[in-house]
């Protein structure tokens, strides 16, 4: 959709458009008579998108090892399971957090 309103601004300058106030622009960051600015403008939104999405895909991944742990802490038999690791479950929130981080990483 970025790149489609890019398009557009591009011919919107091209055609000779004009913004408010009779400026050949729009907005002062998609002014294409400084095409330097401009270039940088659309390139940061493209580059912030990406990183947008790769911060909702680890959100995401977050969401599915917290999913897991707590499924398999809340299990009938979790005390059976985890007493090899140790001879209690987490009895505080730190000792939580040891064996819930120590899980993070191995998610497929």
């Amino acid at each position: 959709m970025g790149l489609v309103y890019c398009i557009f601004n591009v011919l919107y300058f091209v055609n000779n458009g004009r913004g408010p106030g009779g400026r050949p622009y729009a907005y002062d960051l998609m002014d294409w008579r400084n095409p330097l600015g401009s270039v940088v403008t659309v390139l940061l939104g493209f580059v912030l998108a990406v990183v947008a999405q790769f911060l909702l895909y680890g959100f995401y991944r977050a969401r599915l090892a917290a999913h897991r742990r707590l499924t398999a802490l809340m299990a009938p038999d979790a005390a059976v399971r985890y007493s090899l690791l140790s001879s209690h479950l987490p009895a505080t929130c730190y000792d939580f957090l040891l064996v819930f981080c120590s899980d993070v990483g191995s998610i497929n």
